[in-house]
């Protein structure tokens, strides 16, 4: 109510700033400056366990994410500008609208009701589905373009690194081409490795049982008649009692095939009396799929050309893997029994022990909070290892295991009880020439009212990290906020109505660091979103937190209600398919932030590789639209905005820098540009470069502008 000698005005936020301001300036008070996240439970709770509640909706939302923004927005964009191609503006917006009404705070943090993320599941299949379209008619389009040749090529297009980060490149070629190398822009010939082989069926019969029996045990070793076993799988058929079995062939062996445990499985399968007869399908190679390691240009298509032949290299490197060890110029890695593996960092001689240990807590949270339930317990049971693929560029190696872990929580909530079983399938990726080390890790979630982590265990402590935002890296403090005294509460009002814990939100990596050893670890992820330095020195991302309530108040974590005392039986996730890509690279402290941030993006994305059979790429979309000389300024989308280049760019680091930006021939001006289209600042393009100046952790949005063109922005 308004006081004598009050006065009143309506006006905007801006408005109430400005005159505070002013009101500061002229008084002697002199403010306290604060500064960092605020990320404190102190008088509201934060609520960051919904990180990791739903784990299907945060890993699907990267996926569309990143289709849209590193590839389906960039290579449309390309073929606009360089190609005349109409740019499917009216679909990139609507995938970004299905996307974007996945968000709202209750559905994208998994805290709603059941029904509300069973309905999001068909938005996330629209737009990844347009997004999908968007890509097929893009490579259609570029292949059109294309013109014929005597020789085949290789279009690949990445986002997100640079020249110093190799990338994978995964690509086909014909089975009766021989492929030993992919030669680059500049000469340089990388090495291939033939890691699978696309089918073509030359044997298809159906056998009753006895007939199967004598049949695999006349297999003498894994060829089959003048074909080698690479692989198999089998599955139930449409009608009861059929087994439908699938053997891949080729005419050279590729990886390691178990003929006994072929022949097991199959004694197995024959004497379950399930079956009455077989359905046998044999398939060869028609096309070959390689993989190649090459350091791309980043938000730009590169041709590479494979080749047939490849100089010995003279490096004295040593490369060396079996399914227990694997040694390179970086690192030497020893799996244990129960699934962990130690590794020793060859840089510094650091031993790093039990890493991709999995940790599981009880649950008796809710889907906003987690509540702590010891005993902490999984037991690692019939660990297995194989070598899936094994040559001069990697190795794969697929581990399987099950995790037997409690069932649920009894009655009170304070015990857990029982015990299942969760089936885990990872793949590890060890490369010859990089410190990455790229892991897929699928299991079915069996339990309840429980927290999964996978975790990797530090030979060093460190009260900070370094972890990803959306546009940028924060360094934080490890530990959880300290609960002051009574004194301290009530002078500053804190209620901590959360209890604070050491949960940290993250966007693609987290980076730890040993001032005394100089060692550091960067752990990459795709779509994990909650990760913790427990103590100083484990790292520890989540997997499947499973809770069946929607709010509770009946544990310490945070005693007051934060929605509806409702039951969501869907948040417990049984049942559910998970697959997760992380990974994680050894390196010394000195590396730049840039090197995790690159690593990062290149674990976790997928390389667009166009195989152009006995034809050419048109020449324009093999030059850049832009090139940046920082690379700690990074690009974070690149689309076509009313008829211009709009680039989005920020600063990765927490001080100013400055970066070249080199701009296709085209290009006169550079116009930075506020989120609502106005002008900033307009630059002139000297011999296609214009040089940009970056506050910490700035972001900029610039409109790439030609002579003679009008420009706005909608």
């Amino acid at each position: 109510m308004k006081q004598e000698g009050q006065d009143v005005t309506l006006g905007f936020l801006n408005h109430y700033v400005e005159a505070l301001e002013k009101a500061v300036a002229e008084s002697s008070y002199d403010p306290p400056m604060y500064a960092g996240e605020f990320r404190s439970p102190a008088r509201a709770p934060l609520l960051q366990d919904t990180y990791s509640t739903r784990m299907w909706i945060k890993l699907w939302n990267q996926r569309v994410e990143d289709m849209l923004l590193r590839k389906a927005e960039p290579v449309s964009a390309y073929l606009w500008y360089h190609l005349g191609h109409s740019y499917p503006t009216s679909f990139l917006e609507t995938a970004w609208k299905w996307l974007l009404r996945n968000h709202p705070h209750d559905s994208i943090c998994g805290c709603s009701a059941d029904q509300t993320h069973d309905e999001m599941k068909v938005r996330f299949s629209w737009a990844e589905s347009i997004a999908e379209s968007i890509l097929v008619g893009a490579v259609k389009t570029i292949e059109e373009a294309s013109s014929p040749s005597d020789k085949s090529c290789i279009l690949a297009f990445t986002s997100g690194t640079s020249l110093e980060t190799p990338v994978r490149v995964v690509f086909s070629q014909p089975g009766d081409r021989t492929v030993k190398g992919l030669q680059a822009p500049d000469g340089t010939v990388y090495k291939v490795q033939q890691i699978k082989s696309k089918e073509d069926v030359f044997l298809d019969t159906t056998v009753g049982m006895t007939i199967a029996k004598m049949g695999i045990g006349m297999i003498p070793s894994r060829k089959l008649m003048k074909f080698y076993i690479n692989d198999f799988y089998h599955y139930d058929g449409d009608e009861p009692g059929l087994l439908e079995l699938r053997l891949i062939v080729d005419s050279r062996p590729v990886g390691d095939f178990d003929i006994e445990d072929f022949r097991k499985q199959a004694r197995e399968v024959i004497n379950s009396k399930r079956y009455k007869k077989i359905h046998l399908i044999a398939m060869h190679s028609s096309q070959s799929v390689y993989a190649a390691v090459i350091p791309l240009r980043p938000w730009a298509f590169t041709k590479l050309s494979p080749v047939d032949e490849t100089r010995k290299s003279a490096s004295s490197d040593t490369f060396e893997a079996s399914k227990n060890h694997v040694s390179n110029r970086f690192y030497s890695i020893t799996f244990n029994k129960d699934g962990t593996f130690n590794a020793v960092h060859k840089e510094t001689g650091l031993r790093y022990e039990r890493l991709h240990a999995f940790e599981d807590f009880g649950d008796r949270g809710d889907v906003y909070t987690f509540g702590r339930v010891e005993p902490e317990k999984v037991k690692a049971k019939n660990v297995k290892r194989f070598i899936m693929s094994n040559g001069p560029i990697m190795v794969e190696i697929r581990q399987t295991m099950t995790l037997e872990v409690f069932e649920t929580l009894d009655d009170s909530r304070e015990k857990r009880i029982g015990k299942v079983e969760i089936p885990i399938e990872s793949t590890f990726r060890f490369y010859r020439d990089t410190p990455r080390i790229e892991i897929i890790t699928k299991l079915t979630n069996t339990a309840k009212d429980h927290r999964l982590r996978i975790c990797f265990d530090l030979p060093f402590s460190s009260e900070f990290t370094q972890t990803a935002t959306h546009l940028g890296c924060v360094t934080r403090k490890a530990d959880a906020e300290r609960v002051p005294d009574a004194a301290e509460l009530e002078r500053t009002m804190s209620t901590y109505a959360e209890m604070p814990s050491g949960i940290q939100p993250q966007k693609r990596f987290i980076r730890v660091e040993d001032e005394e050893s100089g060692d550091a670890i960067t752990v990459f992820n795709k779509g994990m979103p909650e990760v913790e330095l427990v103590d100083g020195k484990r790292i520890a991302i989540t997997l499947v937190r499973s809770v069946g309530w929607l709010s509770r108040s009946d544990y310490p974590d945070r005693p007051i209600h934060a929605g509806p005392p409702e039951e969501t039986q869907g948040a417990q996730e049984i049942g559910t398919d998970y697959e997760y890509r992380y990974g994680f690279l050894l390196h010394s402290s000195n590396d730049p932030l840039y090197m995790s941030a690159e690593h990062g993006e290149a674990g976790s994305q997928e390389v667009i590789a166009i195989a152009l059979d006995q034809a050419e790429p048109n020449a324009s979309l093999l030059e850049p639209i832009i090139e940046l000389s920082n690379p700690n300024v990074k690009i974070s989308s690149l689309r076509v905005r009313n008829g211009s280049v709009m680039v989005t760019m920020f600063n990765l680091k927490n001080n100013d820098e400055s970066t070249e930006m080199k701009v296709i021939g085209r290009v006169t001006n550079v116009r930075e540009v506020r989120i609502d289209g106005t002008t900033r600042r307009d630059h002139s393009v000297d011999e296609s470069k214009v040089t940009l100046g970056f506050s910490p952790r700035e972001i900029k949005m610039c409109i790439l502008r030609q002579a003679g063109l009008s420009y706005s922005i909608g």
